[in-house]
């Protein structure tokens, strides 16, 4: 998939300059490794869904999950006004390839277990930045966040692809998920898609590829 560049990535980023403190070290210790691995996903933007990205969408043209206050910064896109921390999300099994989550599980009230259910539920893929080994102790959000956790967060389902970034006391764990071979969902053997909906079809929308689909056991 196509994905922003470090010029466009920094342009976004001015318009919070308190936010995005250290924009070219920020995209290259972290944004330029997600949008390495991202391109290696065959998805179409539409069917790319980034759950509270703020201000910098990696994904051109992506759907957005994220709270209705943030909806002024995405007009022109797809925008899902909802809390990714209430369970169930208001959208359709299946219906997109890869969520993104950069930065956002650790906010998510405690309830980052069903989150995670929920992206394997509407997706195959998933990508998780979140911060890792921070001692935060007066800071909630980003205090304490390891292995130990992030297994809690995901029901113990491990990655296919992760790696630590950034210099010790600030790094972040990326982590990227295969969701639709854990859970055994139907995927298009010749272009790897899954189909809108989650059930297997005769023919994939995207490829053409005609046999049906066999269910992908993890």
């Amino acid at each position: 998939m196509k994905t922003i560049t470090r010029d466009e990535y920094l342009f976004m980023a001015r318009g919070d300059p308190d936010y995005y403190k250290g924009g070219e070290g920020l995209w290259q210790s972290r944004v330029a490794v997600c949008c390495e691995w991202l391109q290696a996903i065959p998805a179409e933007p539409e069917r790319v869904l980034e759950i509270g990205p703020y201000m910098t969408p990696l994904v051109p043209g992506s759907a957005i999950l994220d709270l209705p206050k943030r909806a002024p910064l995405h007009q022109g896109r797809r925008f899902i006004a909802h809390d990714a921390s209430k369970t169930p999300w208001p959208l359709r099994t299946g219906e997109f390839e890869i969520v993104i989550a950069c930065a956002v599980w650790e906010h998510l009230h405690r309830n980052e277990t069903g989150a995670f259910q929920e992206a394997a539920r509407v997706a195959a893929w998933m990508l998780m930045l979140v911060p890792y080994e921070w001692a935060r102790h007066n800071d909630q959000w980003h205090n304490g966040v390891d292995v130990g956790v992030i297994s809690r967060w995901t029901g113990g389902i491990t990655p296919v692809r992760a790696r630590k970034l950034g210099r010790a006391g600030w790094q972040t764990w990326l982590a990227l998920y295969d969701l639709a071979a854990v859970t055994g969902r139907a995927r298009c053997p010749e272009c790897a898609r899954l189909p809108v909906g989650g059930d297997p079809l005769l023919k994939c929308a995207y490829c053409g590829y005609a046999r049906e689909l066999t269910a992908v056991q993890g």
